[in-house]
């Protein structure tokens, strides 16, 4: 992960182990009532919710996602363009008309033809609800992070970028 994706886009904050000075920026996660939700044990979790990140890698990674060949002033190889397409690639079509891809969902708004795709990704532990989302047809990618049990702002991120000119 390191030297396939977080270094080549200069994602210096994204880690599975934060240093002491990330953890410092770690934001606080919230139970419904507003206390203080203690952090999951993430050594138990790597592959849910166990990554560390900052808002500002989580558009560098949107830029690369989108196609850009550039991003935080490195270039970004052919290769690692290619498998983010084809990670965005529909492989099973959902009862409610939006598109699985590898573990992407792309948004088709309700099968409305003059809506185009968002494509989806979120996620969340017990005190953090995440997303990120890309419209290629916008060339816009947006991350959302919520500190509060039950947050999904998923609909939201789609919502926006659907209403950008």
């Amino acid at each position: 992960m390191n030297s396939e994706i977080l270094q080549p886009l200069g994602m210096a904050d994204t880690t599975l182990r934060p240093t002491p000075e990330q953890q410092k920026r770690l934001a606080q996660g919230h139970s419904r009532a507003g206390q203080d939700a203690p952090r999951w044990p993430v050594f138990a979790w790597y592959a849910a919710g166990g990554l560390r990140s900052t808002a500002q890698d989580m558009i560098s990674f949107g830029e690369a996602y989108l196609g850009h060949k550039e991003v935080n002033g490195k270039p970004v190889s052919a290769e690692m363009i290619a498998a983010m397409q084809l990670a965005q690639k529909p492989i099973f079509t959902m009862p409610n008309g939006n598109k699985q891809a590898m573990a992407w969902v792309n948004n088709m708004g309700g099968g409305n033809p003059n809506l185009h795709a968002v494509i989806v990704k979120n996620g969340g532990t017990s005190e953090f609800g995440t997303v990120i989302a890309i419209n290629s047809t916008k060339d816009a990618a947006i991350f959302i992070g919520m500190n509060q049990v039950g947050a999904d702002p998923a609909e939201k991120a789609v919502e926006i970028l659907r209403r950008l000119p």
